[in-house]
Parts: C-alpha cells; sequence; structure tokens
C-alpha cells in the first residue's frame, strides 16, 4: 500500500512539472517506511520535505529533509 501512495505523490509531482528524481532513494525509502500505506502521511511527509528542501534552495530531497520534517512533535504521535 505504501507504494501505490508513493506512486500517487508522483503523479503529483508529473502536473507539476517536478521529475522523479526530486526525490532522492534515501528520501523515498524513508518516506515509504514512516507513512505505512497510509496516503494522507505520505502525502504530508511529501510536502513537508520539499518544504524542508525549499528552504535550503535545493532541488532534491535527501534524507535530512525528511528526517528534519519527521523531528517535529505532531510526526511522533503517528508511530
Amino acid at each position: 500500500m505504501g507504494a501505490i501512495a508513493f506512486v500517487v505523490w508522483m503523479v503529483t509531482l508529473e502536473i507539476v512539472k517536478l521529475g522523479i528524481n526530486t526525490f532522492d532513494e534515501g528520501a523515498i525509502e524513508i518516506i515509504l517506511r514512516h507513512a505505512q500505506g497510509n496516503l494522507r502521511l505520505c502525502c504530508n511527509l511529501c510536502y513537508g520535505s520539499l518544504a524542508e528542501t525549499c528552504r535550503e534552495n535545493k532541488m532534491t530531497v535527501t534524507i535530512r529533509h525528511v528526517n528534519n520534517v519527521l523531528i517535529q512533535p505532531h510526526w511522533s504521535s503517528h508511530e
């Protein structure tokens, strides 16, 4: 189910003209692991990670960006 959630997110990236390489492999693995098949959590984690990436003026979401989102207090309530 987690993979399906991420495929939906990839379609969203195509709509806004961002490539699939916007997220590196490590970031994808962490997102899928923490979303646990929940589409809402997957999308929120992707959006948050993209915001962290933009804040640093970078073009690729990395593990560091995802972890910066996951350390925020509201994410611990989903574990």
